[in-house]
This record gives structure tokens, sequence and C-alpha cells, in this order.
């Protein structure tokens, strides 16, 4: 059986980055959305996500602050680098097998 892909989406609450979010459930990845402030529509995307049958988490920081991004990132970065080795922290990866 083939790995399940992961993706991570930064801004998936809302507009290109949750329409993007959507359709990569659609496809059968397992979703990490980050938002900034609106935890009600990432909460939303959340539940369209899981209804779909696959695993989304969110995340909230804000990527203007490089503190907040790493603090945010790095434990999701240590999950799948547990699971893989191909995500590294400053990777531009988006998604990866895992």
């Amino acid at each position: 059986m083939s790995p399940k892909p992961l993706a991570l989406v930064v801004g998936g609450n809302r507009g290109i980055g949750k329409s993007t979010t959507l359709r990569l459930a659609d496809s059968g990845s397992d979703i990490c959305l980050t938002y900034h402030r609106n935890e009600k529509a990432a909460n939303s995307v959340r539940f369209k996500i899981e209804s779909k049958g696959v695993a989304c988490r969110t995340v909230t920081f804000d990527v203007a602050d490089g503190e907040q991004t790493e603090a945010a990132l790095t434990p999701l970065w240590m999950s799948v680098r547990l699971r893989s080795s191909c995500l590294t922290p400053g990777s531009s990866a988006i998604g990866c097998w895992l």
C-alpha cells in the first residue's frame, strides 16, 4: 500500500488556500492547514475536510513573524521527519508522501 500524502497549506482557511485544501482532501491527502486569526473559518474548513474521510490538523500563527512560524511548524517537521526524510525545516516543499 502506498503511503498517504500530507499537505501543508499556509492560509488554508479561506480563499485560494481553502479551495486548495478541499481539492487536496478530495484527492485523499491528509491536511495541515495554517491560519492567523479566523479560528471559526479554520474549524469550518477542518470539519469539511474531515467529512471527506481524511485527517486535518489546524495550526495558528502569523507567517510574518519568523519566531512564531518556527515555533508552530517545528513540532510538525519533527513528527514528519520521524516518518519520512523528505521534508526539512526551510524546505520549499508543500507536501510529501508519508
